[in-house]
């Protein structure tokens, strides 16, 4: 249904594809895939469906490769087959989320050569070097749930060329462990 909607809109310039859920063992779409020539942002919010669809080929490849902005909140569930498809010269407003730990996306953010603004929710993600493979073109950088990663932004930072007019480091709260059971009585 979503790609007989996308063919009767060709003019669409922003496009959102929104799910709470996580869907499973999708069957391949049938039909080709769609081109919409106008496409400028892409917002993929929640579950695995958005990027699913991307990976099932809903998009047209150059229809893909003309996105300028793409937000991507990609909540538990890891999908990084989808990220080179996402990610490429285009691309100039990179907003990722994940809840994820293990995202290595120094490769994709390599080949995004006009990105000018980088937000990211880190959460608990190896930050080392990600920030020192982003465009020289990066004008700002803004970064989430960054205290357990503090250090190695900082060792990112100082690789960074002074083209930077803002950085924003959301570090949050770092909580100390907390016992599992507690001595005293309720």
């Amino acid at each position: 249904m979503l790609h007989d909607i996308l063919s009767l809109t060709p003019n669409v310039v922003h496009l959102s594809i929104w799910s709470l859920s996580v869907y499973k063992n999708l069957e391949p779409i049938q039909k080709p895939p769609v081109s919409l020539p106008h496409l400028r942002r892409l917002d993929l919010f929640g579950g695995s469906f958005a990027s699913t669809m991307v990976e099932l080929k809903l998009l047209s490849p150059s229809t893909l490769a003309q996105v300028t902005s793409l937000e991507w909140l990609d909540d538990r569930s890891p999908n990084t087959s989808v990220r080179p498809l996402l990610m490429g010269p285009a691309l100039r407003k990179l907003h990722y989320k994940s809840y994820n730990s293990d995202r290595d996306m120094v490769a994709e953010l390599a080949s995004c050569t006009a990105l000018e603004e980088f937000t990211c929710n880190v959460y608990h993600q190896e930050l080392g070097g990600l920030l020192g493979t982003l465009a020289n073109t990066i004008r700002t950088i803004i970064l989430h749930d960054a205290a357990h990663s503090a250090y190695d932004l900082l060792g990112d930072l100082s690789q960074r060329p002074t083209a930077l007019a803002t950085v924003k480091l959301e570090l949050g709260p770092v909580f100390p462990p907390q016992p599992m059971f507690s001595d005293e009585a309720e």
